[in-house]
């Protein structure tokens, strides 16, 4: 029940074992039927913790075609971990964005159907997850790129990064609290996705004093005005109340917070 063409793969380690073609497709929705049931799903994780030493399947994992191996099924965890093995190893000749972010993308179908499988789902993941979110904050950082240069009002930058692009800023901290809580370190990981998301608000902070400094006039045009939010504030206040104004600079990179009662 590994997958259809199992039999096929000619150093496929056990084929005695493997159902007839005839039958594997509905072997396989009987598996996937048991692992997502509340109530036998433990009896399917205890089966295949055991299994997987009986059938070791790991160094059949490893050796596969990278094309094949990445479309593996859910079957046991430690062919997960054999599959992770060799993306670390490819993971290892990446060095720029571009490469990154064209792996990620090429590969994104495979990684994402694995960080949202069985094992996945149990926690044991060791690290597609990551890799779904890393591609996601490269996409979103590379399509910033793109739009620095056509904004020409400082206006516009405004209207499209609350509109769209903040998302970078969701990217990268989804991506940095799943780091600190995976159990392994993806330090290679981290700092390149550190690296751009740093670069690319440096970036827009520079195209944004850029295009304050080439306005004619002040306040420049477009930009939303706040000349209201003192008196809505003390409008809404209840008598005796004590309000908490929290300012954020969100495209600064670091936050400034400022707490004071009005």
């Amino acid at each position: 029940n590994l997958r259809e063409h199992g039999s096929e793969l000619a150093d496929f380690p056990y084929p005695s074992r493997l159902a007839d073609p005839l039958y594997r497709q509905a072997c396989w929705g009987f598996v996937t039927r048991w692992q997502n049931d509340r109530a036998y799903k433990h009896a399917y994780l205890r089966l295949a913790d055991e299994l997987q030493i009986r059938y070791d399947l790991t160094r059949w994992a490893v050796g596969l075609p990278h094309s094949v191996g990445l479309t593996l099924r859910a079957t046991f965890v430690n062919v997960q971990e054999a599959l992770w093995t060799h993306v670390e190893q490819c993971l290892a000749g990446l060095e720029t964005e571009d490469e990154w972010r064209n792996w990620l993308q090429g590969h994104d179908g495979p990684i994402g159907a694995r960080a949202d499988d069985f094992w996945a789902r149990e926690g044991r993941d060791p690290g597609w997850r990551l890799l779904v979110l890393a591609r996601d904050l490269l996409t979103a950082i590379q399509g910033v790129r793109r739009q620095l240069d056509r904004w020409t009002k400082p206006g516009e930058l405004l209207r499209d990064y609350s509109e769209r692009w903040y998302c970078i800023d969701q990217d990268y901290r989804r991506l940095r609290e799943a780091l600190d809580a995976a159990p392994r370190a993806h330090d290679r990981l981290r700092e390149r996705c550190a690296r751009s998301y740093g670069d690319i608000l440096r970036r827009l902070n520079d195209r944004f004093c850029a295009l304050l400094e080439d306005e004619a006039t002040w306040p420049p045009q477009g930009l939303p005005a706040q000349d209201t939010f003192w008196a809505d504030v003390l409008a809404a206040r209840g008598r005796g109340q004590r309000i908490a104004v929290i300012l954020v600079d969100a495209l600064g990179g670091n936050d400034l917070v400022t707490v004071g009662p009005t």
